[in-house]
């Protein structure tokens, strides 16, 4: 990891990663704690404990990064704002599954485009298009 930022980065994605799949229980488990704490930007965010356990044991590397971070400060709720992790993270993940249905709505697209351009019969009722075209063109200008 070079940077600060390209560790917030991952630690961002890593988080995301494991409420998407885990959003089930976390939620259950934190409403049944009340363990909810607002967040800055608006909505709520579960506990500092459970977002720090999750990206901890999602990355072997971040074991030793975190470690040095509670030796520096052993806040969590803390932490958590150091690492920018301080969202909702549901409407984070409403952002990621957005992005990821406009990524697959594009590569179908292109897909298709690819499958269409190799089809013989689709260039030869496209090139027939291009001289009706042509035809109209000179016609207009006639």
């Amino acid at each position: 990891m070079n940077n600060t930022e390209e560790l917030k980065s991952i630690i961002k994605e890593r988080w995301l990663d494991y409420y998407e799949i885990n959003q089930d229980w976390i939620v259950k488990f934190t409403n049944a704690n009340s363990g909810w704490v607002k967040c800055p930007a608006g909505g709520s965010r579960p506990s500092a404990l459970i977002i720090l356990g999750a990206i901890t044991c999602s990355d072997s590397r971040l074991v030793s990064w975190m470690s040095l971070f509670c030796e520096l400060h052993s806040d969590p709720d803390k932490l958590i704002k150091v690492l920018e992790l301080d969202f909702d993270p549901d409407e984070e993940v409403k952002i990621r599954i957005k992005q990821r249905e406009e990524e697959n709505s594009l590569t179908q697209t292109a897909e298709v485009i690819g499958l269409l351009s190799e089809d013989l019969e689709y260039k030869a009722a496209n090139e027939g298009l291009n001289q009706i075209r042509e035809q109209i063109k000179q016609d207009n200008s006639s």
